[in-house]
């Protein structure tokens, strides 16, 4: 469990758990002065995230202020550098991942405060359940403190995050109790129809694969190997003529496909590895690939049919329809909320 993935179902396009990382080392900046928030806001009510103004450099130690309450930087930086490195967001777009997570981390700061002027509480028993269920699984202390640390947290830090998140939610709780956000099935329909192309299945493809892993922090000689013996493996069956699948049982390191001949389930784009993928979809029925190399490994593929997309019928989509409908709706509900207690608000921001 990441506790920078702290969230509430429904509520994680909008509330993001950043950490509230009282070990966590501040950026060494001085204080900016201070602009007070005047963004453009997008259809949703959110603002809309400067990409183009550089960061501050050196960062700030305070990346906001809510109503007089700071937003310490480092909150910001351990969710942005979260994500640029786990990929989620590309690392060209730093200023956007730093910008991203200051609105998300504002937009939580200001449903807390809400919640503290009306009183509301987080439930005791499924605060300790919830610390419970993140210490679960780490064997021993040592392992525990270095996930603590490697989240910027310790102890009290972690008590003090799943408090503000517990909070958060009864908060929301309160909200949404007793409003109806049902769908009907003409809504759904209706929402169907005027969206098709969010309900095509995409074009699909089976394909057999050979892969021969690298070991790890290889030598040059070791990679050349490798693909010498993939490349030998093409042109058996090639130029020899030797069946694809026979050869994948006997030589294949993909434990998921060797013992089935090498045979992929079908996958549409998205599904795979990037260079496996375009490789995939640059083929014909039949056609064996050039040896290619992905972080797995060398592979070789060869295609076998290509599926035509289709529109699933609504029948199919009714019921995730729905629930999805009716989670947007209360989605907006709240983001409406937040964008009401933002107006309200005084907020000076130094990123």
């Amino acid at each position: 469990m990441r506790i920078d993935a702290l969230r509430a179902g429904w509520l994680a396009a909008l509330i993001v758990g950043a950490a509230l990382a009282p070990t966590a080392c501040a950026p060494a900046g001085e204080e900016a002065t201070p602009a007070l928030e005047q963004q453009a806001l997008d259809e949703n009510g959110l603002p809309v995230i400067d990409e183009q103004t550089p960061l501050p450099d050196p960062l700030p130690r305070v990346a906001a202020r809510v109503d007089g309450q700071d937003v310490p930087t480092r909150n910001v930086v351990i969710l942005a550098e979260g994500r640029l490195k786990s990929g989620q967001i590309q690392l060209s777009r730093r200023v956007y991942a730093y910008r991203q997570a200051l609105q998300e981390i504002l937009a939580r700061e200001l449903l807390f405060q809400e919640a503290l002027r009306k009183g509301v509480e987080a439930d005791a028993r499924a605060l300790e359940q919830a610390y419970d269920e993140a210490r679960a699984g780490h064997r021993d202390d040592a392992s525990w403190e270095e996930f603590l640390k490697g989240q910027g947290l310790d102890e009290e830090g972690l008590r003090t995050e799943l408090r503000i998140q517990h909070t958060i939610n009864a908060l929301v709780a309160q909200l949404l109790q007793g409003r109806d956000f049902d769908v009907s099935d003409e809504e759904a329909r209706a929402f169907y129809e005027a969206n098709p192309a969010m309900f095509q299945t995409g074009e699909q493809i089976s394909a057999r694969h050979i892969q021969l892993r690298v070991p790890e922090e290889p030598s040059p000689e070791q990679v050349e190997e490798v693909r010498a013996r993939v490349k030998e493996i093409r042109t058996r069956i090639v130029e020899g003529g030797e069946d694809f699948a026979e050869l994948a049982k006997e030589h294949s390191e993909d434990p998921g496909s060797a013992g089935r001949g090498g045979q992929l389930q079908l996958f549409f784009r998205g599904q795979m590895p990037k260079p496996l993928e375009e490789v995939a979809f640059s083929l014909e029925p039949g056609q064996v690939s050039e040896v290619f190399r992905t972080d797995f490994g060398f592979h070789l593929l060869k295609l076998g049919e290509r599926v035509p997309g289709e529109t699933r019928p609504f029948e199919t989509v009714r019921e995730p329809l729905r629930e999805r409908l009716e989670q947007r709706a209360r989605q907006k509900a709240v983001q409406d909320f937040v964008a009401e207690l933002r107006r309200k608000a005084r907020i000076e921001t130094f990123l």
